[in-house]
């Protein structure tokens, strides 16, 4: 997928006006997130948030839970420039430390299959603990 795909523009359309994921439900959903991997006993101290958009993942652990380490990661050179993520493609690039959870949040479905076959390994090389993975289908 092209890094200009998910320019400016891309993000006024998506994210102005009626917002694709507001911060309000991604705070729920982090919320849910968290409490699953408390259930799983898996204790998060760091966690990855792949194509991080606006960075709302990384400020609700920012937020709630500050001693967590947190990287977010973006394709887009304009959401890394305005939020502060990484600039990185899933679909050629794995950090080279696990993460006790991993955060893929509507991101894949902007894939074809080959990079989405090699973005889910990439993923689970990531993954010490739990793999959030969300794909809308429609």
């Amino acid at each position: 997928m092209p890094r200009n795909t998910f320019d400016a523009a891309f993000f006024k359309r998506f994210y102005s006006t009626s917002p694709v994921h507001s911060r309000t439900k991604v705070n729920t959903l982090a919320t849910a997130v968290h409490a699953m991997c408390q259930w799983w006993e898996v204790p998060v101290r760091s966690v990855l948030d792949v194509g991080a958009g606006l960075g709302y993942w990384r400020d609700w652990y920012a937020t709630t839970h500050p001693k967590v380490k947190r990287l977010s990661v973006d394709i887009s050179e304009h959401a890394c420039e305005k939020y502060s993520h990484e600039c990185h493609d899933i679909a050629s690039w794995f950090p080279t430390r696990q993460f006790d959870l991993v955060v893929c949040h509507s991101v894949l479905q902007y894939l074809n299959d080959k990079q989405a076959i090699a973005a889910i390994g990439n993923l689970a090389k990531a993954t010490r603990g739990v793999l959030y993975l969300e794909v809308p289908t429609s």
